[in-house]
């Protein structure tokens, strides 16, 4: 068997520009990674909300009280149940809530946990 040839890289291999700071640019500190020799800006900086669409209420989870005995059914058929158990669930995570699932004969019926 032949051996796998690797490459064997150097610090010379790398090469970084060097930028005269700006006013804005001297508070920040610059990050070498030793592997790439490729320069990173650390800055603080807000995390953005995100624009895109906005969750929609498919299922009314919302509008039960937490803790209460309100329940609704999602009617499904017994091949369809594991999808809409998983969809739920799902659905309620993202959104946090807290919700508490039970299988019927016609579909899955759904409780808001405090």
């Amino acid at each position: 068997m032949a051996k796998k040839k690797t490459a064997q890289f150097t610090d010379s291999d790398f090469v970084v520009k060097a930028v005269e700071p700006t006013e804005p640019q001297a508070e920040r500190e610059v990050a070498l990674s030793p592997a790439l020799g490729s320069g990173f800006v650390i800055e603080d900086v807000a995390i953005p909300k995100r624009s895109g669409r906005k969750p929609s209420n498919i299922y009314p989870i919302n509008q039960l009280e937490a803790g209460s005995e309100q329940s609704f059914l999602v009617p499904s058929s017994p091949e369809e149940i594991q999808k809409i158990t998983t969809r739920i669930r799902t659905f309620a995570y993202r959104n946090d809530f807290n919700v508490i699932l039970r299988t019927e004969e016609n579909g899955v019926r759904v409780w808001r946990k405090k």
